[in-house]
């Protein structure tokens, strides 16, 4: 198993030298990191790109009439999912009691996901943790929203655990902070 901190770089002769790519496999190609979705065979060794089968973890945004590739968390988490929103809100208290509040800035209500992946094995797991580390805590990345909010959003991720439970099964746990 390969350590977070020491991923290779995609290599076209992986399968004759070391056997097939397989599922939660990373490699590096360019300057992002891949995430192997589906085993790969010599017939269909092919280099990532974005929107492949059997490559994730970096997708394209457009906004302002430009398209830009983004770094994209793509694991289902469990269905334990917390969700707390964190409006944030300017208030004037007058003297009479009175309060005057309205919303501060343009995307004022923040979403904060406390999400748990648990039950994966060692090598999703260790996939979950590199994307997680490579981002630092201060890098974005874009996530679907679990339900009822179902939409692809850009977030942070400043905290994040694992814990080995019993043979070969861990769980990640993260929280995830919209990008205002």
């Amino acid at each position: 198993m390969a350590s977070i901190y020491n991923i290779d770089a995609w290599d076209e002769d992986y399968s004759d030298d070391h056997g097939d790519y397989g599922e939660h496999d990373i490699v590096k190609y360019g300057s992002d990191f891949y995430y192997c979705t589906l085993k790969h065979t010599s017939d269909t060794n092919k280099a990532p790109t974005v929107g492949s089968i059997f490559w994730n973890g970096v997708t394209t945004i457009t906004a302002a009439g430009a398209t830009r590739a983004w770094p994209y968390f793509f694991w289902a988490p469990a269905y334990n999912i917390n969700i707390s929103h964190q409006p944030r809100i300017l208030s004037i208290q007058m003297g009479d009691g009175y309060e005057q509040r309205m919303p501060d800035g343009l995307n004022h209500d923040i979403l904060q996901f406390q999400l748990a992946f648990d039950k994966r094995k060692e090598k999703e797991a260790t996939a979950i943790i590199h994307f997680l580390a490579a981002r630092q805590g201060y890098k974005a990345f874009y996530f679907k929203t679990p339900s009822p909010y179902g939409v692809v959003k850009k977030f942070v991720c400043k905290d994040w655990s694992s814990s080995l439970v019993y043979n070969d099964h861990y769980s990640v746990n993260a929280t995830f902070s919209e990008k205002s």
